[in-house]
């Protein structure tokens, strides 16, 4: 759960480790043959989390808000 994570600022191991736990998941879908991940800062401790990929019927785009009470899907492609 990435809210664990957040509140308190993201320092660059635990970012990295985040990133890299969400590419480890979505790579468990036999359906996703790319993913990348990145995270960019926000306010108050929130950050957007863009998760980009390719799978066999195309590429996909996932942007989510994420805060430390609660993650929002904003875009979905």
């Amino acid at each position: 759960d990435v809210r664990q994570y957040l509140g308190a600022g993201l320092p660059p191991a635990r970012r990295a480790q985040l990133i890299r736990a969400m590419v480890d998941q979505a790579s468990l879908d036999e359906r996703v043959d790319e993913v990348s991940v990145s995270i960019v800062d926000g306010v108050n401790g929130a950050v957007t989390i863009t998760v980009e990929g390719l799978t066999g019927d195309g590429p996909f785009r996932l942007v989510m808000a994420a805060s430390a009470e609660l993650v929002t899907a904003l875009s979905m492609e």
